[in-house]
Order: C-alpha cells, then structure tokens, then sequence
C-alpha cells in the first residue's frame, strides 16, 4: 500500500511539470536556451579544452542573461497557470501556505532548466573542445578547475532559484507588465556592467548585485569568494522575505 502512494505521488510530480513544460512558451524557452549558447560557444578562444569552453560558456554575460530571460518567462506562465487552479487554491487554508506551495513549484521548475541549460553547455563545450578533455587548473585559483566549476554551479542554482521566487513574489504585488520591464531592465546589467575592473581581497569589496557572481571576477582567495557568496546569498534572502512580507499582506481574492 505504501510502495502505491509512493508511486502515486511520483507520478503526480512528474505529471504536473510535464504539464508546465508541454506548452508552446516551453519552445521559446528552449530557443532562448540555444540563442544564449551559441555565441560563447562559437566565440574564439585561446584553447580547445573542454574545461575551458564549459567555464567561459557558463560565465558568459550573454549566457546568463539569456538563461534569466528564459527562466523569468517560465515564472511569468506557471504564475498565470497558478491563478488557473482554483481547485488547488481551496485546498490551502491560508493565504501564507497558498503562495509557499506556489514558490516550491517555481523553484522546481527552475533547477530544471537550470539542468537543462547546463547540459546544453557541456553539449556546446564537447562540440568544440576535439577530444581535448585535459584537467586545467582555475585561472586564479591553484585549484583544478572543475572543483571551482561543482562551486560555481551550486551557488548559480541557489541563487536562480532564490531570484525566481522574487519575480513571483513581484507579479503578485506589481502589475505584470511594470514586473516585465523591471525584470528586462534587470537582466540587461549582464551585459553593461564589468566583468571585473580589480581583484578583490576584502569581503566589504564585495559586488552586491547578483549579475557578477555569474561572471569570473577575481578574488584574492577561493575562501574569499565563498563568503561574498554567502553574504549576497543572505542579502537575497532577505530581499526575498521583505517581498514575501508585501505579499502576505496583500489583499487577494483567492475564489
């Protein structure tokens, strides 16, 4: 009986993404996946590695910014799916628990595709790299590049989905339309702001916008970097709780 209601539940998981990702906005999603990697793909550089292309296609400006595009139309359609489903808003009893039900799907969805952006980075890497599949290490770091890389994509996974919950939160106390262009607005600063103008070697150095923690900005330490990771990631959440307050505290009419 157990092993049944396990299964039940997978396939509910599974039917329920497979839903969000059936419709048509899923095709640009996936174009604006492409478009963003196919410049730092087909971009020259200084070496065929493998490790190389993966690291300057996964921190490239126009990369990220298609990535984020991509990702905040997705939140922008599951939201407008979730005003849809009046059948799963009667089954929660507070408006509160309502929109962390929502959150978690707009953070599942977005590892998806952050899965699915990474594997079509290490698709473009392979296609160019000719069998060159040599470790090199970190260009700042004594350290072999793909520990950095496991790093780099866990904290860009953390932080797309701690971002992607904010858009949903601004949809719900922003017209749609104001949330859109702010959030274009946003993710135009990936491609106007420096990828790095000095090394930074003290924490208060930090950046404090997100954008630069997914571009190869130099640290005095890989330590170094791991705090000013962790102090934008608490800033964000708190950006994120102070939004979520707005929300709880908005009038909606959940009938």
């Amino acid at each position: 009986m157990k092993n049944k209601v396990v299964k039940s539940k997978g396939n509910l998981f599974f039917s329920k993404y497979n839903y969000f990702f059936e419709k048509k906005s899923s095709l640009l999603i996936f174009l604006l996946l492409v478009l963003g990697l196919l410049i730092p793909t087909f971009s020259g550089s200084p070496t065929q590695n493998f490790w190389y292309k993966l690291f300057a296609i996964l921190t490239s400006p126009f990369f990220n910014m298609m990535f984020f595009v991509a990702i905040g139309i997705n939140v922008i359609y599951i939201s407008s799916e979730f005003s849809k489903s009046y059948n799963i808003i009667n089954r929660h009893p507070s408006y509160k628990r309502l929109i962390n039900y929502f959150t978690g799907d707009i953070v599942n969805t977005t590892i998806i595709l952050f899965i699915v952006a990474l594997v079509l980075s290490i698709a473009g890497a392979v296609l160019l790299s000719f069998g060159d599949f040599s470790m090199i290490n970190h260009p700042y770091y004594n350290i072999p590049i793909v520990f950095y890389i496991i790093f780099y994509l866990i904290r860009s996974c953390i932080f797309a989905c701690v971002i992607n919950a904010m858009i949903y939160q601004l949809l719900i106390v922003m017209n749609e339309y104001a949330t859109i262009i702010f959030f274009l607005i946003v993710n135009s600063l990936f491609m106007i702001l420096p990828s790095g103008v000095f090394e930074i070697s003290h924490f208060y150095h930090m950046h404090l916008l997100y954008h630069y923690y997914f571009s190869s900005i130099q640290y005095s330490s890989l330590i170094l970097e791991a705090i000013c990771s962790l102090l934008e990631f608490l800033l964000l959440l708190l950006v994120y709780k102070l939004i979520f307050k707005m929300v709880t505290f908005k009038k909606r009419d959940l009938a």
